[in-house]
């Protein structure tokens, strides 16, 4: 008897990698640090709201698979059952 078959899945995920941060800061030189006068600055946050965010990442995977599978009487006492099966994974 021979079986086929054949599997497709969609898997998305939405994760927080890290938890809200006031962002960085850069100074070029002590002065500028006593004074608050910051090089450079880096935040992230909500365009709305101004409110901190928590560096979301979303992405989607597809997983599918193929397979054939044979079960072959050689004698009364030996069965054998062969299959190929082949796997992909997509980002």
């Amino acid at each position: 008897m021979i079986r086929v078959g054949f599997e497709a899945r969609k898997i998305f995920k939405g994760l927080s990698v890290a938890p809200p941060t006031p962002g960085t800061f850069s100074f070029l030189d002590m002065v500028s640090f006593a004074n608050d006068t910051p090089f450079q600055q880096n935040a992230h946050r909500r365009s709305n709201t101004g409110q901190p965010t928590n560096f979301p990442r979303y992405f989607t995977l597809y997983e599918t698979g193929l397979f054939v599978q044979d079960d072959w009487k050689v004698t009364s006492r030996l069965n054998l059952s062969l299959g190929l099966r082949h796997d992909t994974l997509e980002a």
